[in-house]
């Protein structure tokens, strides 16, 4: 648990307090439920978190705190997100937990429908209009072109104005198709070690975040999200190498601003792997309205 979230006000649901009257949140469920809400990104509600890490940060006893979080999940209050075979922190979709940064300011998570943490499910509060939402979104910060070379040309727009891959062999039934946001993901290699002054990164090694996907293949499909989801979004039909150029310049922007608060939040220790800055889209959205 990072505590990334810094100072501030959390939102707590007074309707809480009846569910441990009726004794459906013993004292140690709602205290590791409240640790989690605190801990919980402001842009999407998700925690990175296990039993372990409560235990050694707050002085638990992790079998407790394991037992807390099941009734936690049982209840309905949580969904865990974790990954088999791998140990460590995870993430944990807070039900519920009312979103205040980002574009989804003002909507709450709702952590049942929502399959895993690249699609997560929101509700909309009757309170919140539409135009409320999308007014975070025009705040962004805007960020520098750069050109971006790529091994091969980039793949025609599709129906959209989408870049789509394309098959290597100019056959679309080959095996393999060219996805031209792998080289994205190749060319913001580089800058990620010397921002986070690492020696080397295996971008072929399996994700840490997608059972299915390699890390490569994680981050293209991230860089793909951008495209289409802020850079067409703000200035739709660019030119295909405008929207590689303006893709890999915002996930630069994304690394220095995660980069930057992660090392302090954890006094200088490197945050894991380039996969946990782009691990939710929220988080991008909320990184690219600060400046550099």
């Amino acid at each position: 648990m990072s505590g990334a979230n810094g100072n501030g006000f959390v939102p707590l649901r007074r309707g809480i307090l009846e569910h441990c009257r009726q004794g459906k949140l013993p004292p140690m469920a709602f205290a590791i439920y409240t640790l989690l809400i605190l801990e919980a990104d402001k842009t999407s509600g998700v925690a990175w978190s296990s039993a372990k890490s409560v235990a050694l940060t707050y002085g638990y006893n992790e079998r407790t705190a394991r037992t807390s979080m099941e009734k936690l999940e049982d209840g309905g209050y949580i969904k865990r997100f974790t990954v088999p075979g791998r140990h460590g922190e995870y993430g944990i979709a807070v039900n519920k937990y009312l979103v205040t940064h980002g574009a989804r300011s003002g909507m709450t998570l709702n952590a049942g429908k929502s399959i895993d943490l690249e699609h997560l499910a929101f509700d909309r509060r009757e309170e919140n209009s539409k135009e409320h939402v999308n007014e975070n979104v025009k705040e962004r910060s805007p960020y520098q072109e750069r050109e971006v070379k790529l091994s091969s040309p980039p793949a025609p727009p599709g129906q959209n104005g989408h870049l789509q891959p394309q098959s290597q062999n100019g056959n679309e039934s080959g095996k393999h198709q060219h996805d031209p946001f792998e080289d994205v993901v190749r060319e913001l290699l580089p800058f990620y070690l010397k921002n986070v002054r690492r020696a080397r990164y295996d971008i072929e090694a399996q994700s840490e975040l997608s059972r299915k996907s390699t890390r490569l293949q994680f981050l293209a499909a991230k860089a793909k999200q951008i495209s289409e989801r802020i850079v067409l979004r703000e200035a739709p039909g660019l030119e295909e190498a405008t929207i590689l150029q303006n893709t890999l310049s915002a996930m630069e922007h994304v690394i220095t601003v995660f980069s930057r608060n992660e090392w302090r939040a954890t006094e200088g220790r490197k945050f894991n792997g380039l996969e946990y800055a782009f691990r939710d889209f929220g988080r991008i959205e909320s990184a690219l309205e600060e400046s550099a």
